[in-house]
């Protein structure tokens, strides 16, 4: 129902969300390392820690004109979500987090060999991002 009432979630996309100021004193704003990929998951985690709680309508306020990516995804961006992915969930010291973390990585390099698209430097790259994230690198580093 498009007039219903608010939908409680986990996690949004920061596209079009609004973020009340309250939560931004509180816990702050998105962490800068995490400047691509993982930071809406990590500040949506954050903010549930600290009692808050996510919500979205159930009908569009705004039109966004370039949502997602079309095709596939450039190799460069599995870095980027392994490597934050893990900083996160070592940051946050939860093993549950971090049992998923392992089952979602090694599924994207399956997918990533049987996709046959690039496979050799996808797979690497998700490698090098889970060094960097057990090395504590952040920021840019690979594009």
């Amino acid at each position: 129902d498009p007039d219903g009432p608010p939908l409680a979630v986990d996690v949004v996309a920061f596209s079009g969300t609004l973020v009340a100021g309250g939560l931004v004193r509180q816990v702050g704003v998105p962490k800068s390392q995490f400047f691509m990929m993982a930071e809406e998951l990590d500040y949506c985690l954050r903010a549930r820690d600290a009692g808050w709680r996510t919500y979205v309508l159930p009908r569009q306020l705004v039109t966004a004109f370039a949502m997602g990516s079309e095709g596939s995804a450039p190799p460069w961006r599995g870095y980027y979500q392994t490597r934050n992915h893990l900083a996160m969930t070592l940051e946050r010291r939860s093993l549950p987090e971090l049992a998923w973390w392992l089952s979602r990585t090694l599924r994207f390099c399956v997918g990533a060999v049987r996709s046959g698209d690039r496979p050799g430097e996808r797979v690497r790259l998700r490698l090098l991002g889970a060094w960097h994230g057990l090395r504590g690198v952040s920021g840019r580093t690979v594009l």
